[in-house]
C-alpha cells in the first residue's frame, strides 16, 4: 500500500509533537542442538521513545541464553532531551546506566553509569517499502540508513 508523497513530506515535521515509540529489533533466532534438549538463542531489542515535552528515552535490551543454558543480558537505559529542526534531530543524552548479568558467572555482572552526550542526526520518516511488508509501517531513519537499519513505529 503506497501513501502519497505529500503525507510522506509532512511527517517528519510533525512525527515528535507527541508520544511515539520507535523499535528495532534482531537477532540469531532460537536453535536446538542435535539432542532436541537444548535450546538456544539471543535477542536485541533498541528503543527510542520520544514525549510531546521534548524528552526521550533511549533503551537497549540484550538477552542470550547460551548453549550451557546461562542466561546472559544486559540493559543499556538512556533517558535525554531532543529537538528536531527540518531534517536534523539533536538528541542530549543524560547520564544513563548499562547493567549486565549471567546466571553462570556472578564474577561477569556490572553495572556502569553511562556519561552523558549529544548526537546530530539527519533523519526521515516514511513508510516502509518492502514486498514483505504489505502493511508499509512507519519507520524513522537516521543518517540514510535503509530497511532493517530503521526503527518502526511501536504502538
Amino acid at each position: 500500500m503506497k501513501r502519497n508523497a505529500l503525507q510522506i513530506k509532512i511527517l517528519p515535521s510533525v512525527a515528535f509533537k507527541f508520544k511515539i515509540k520507535w523499535k528495532r529489533g534482531g537477532g540469531a533466532g532460537g536453535f536446538r542442538d542435535y539432542t532436541g534438549k537444548t535450546h538456544y538463542n539471543s535477542g536485541e531489542d533498541i528503543t527510542f521513545e520520544f514525549f510531546a515535552d521534548g524528552s526521550m528515552l533511549f533503551l537497549n535490551e540484550k538477552n542470550t541464553l547460551s548453549i550451557t543454558q546461562c542466561r546472559i543480558s544486559e540493559i543499556t537505559k538512556i533517558p535525554g532531551k531532543f529537538t528536531v529542526s527540518g531534517d536534523e534531530m539533536t538528541i542530549n543524552l543524560g547520564t544513563g546506566t548499562s547493567i549486565g548479568t549471567s546466571s553462570c558467572e556472578a564474577k561477569g555482572n556490572f553495572k556502569n553509569t553511562l556519561s552523558a552526550s549529544t548526537l546530530v542526526k539527519k533523519f526521515v520518516v516514511k513508510n516502509l517499502d518492502s514486498v514483505f511488508r504489505p502493511d508499509a509501517p512507519l519507520i524513522l531513519c537516521f543518517d540514510g540508513a535503509e530497511g532493517d537499519a530503521c526503527f518502526e513505529r511501536s504502538k
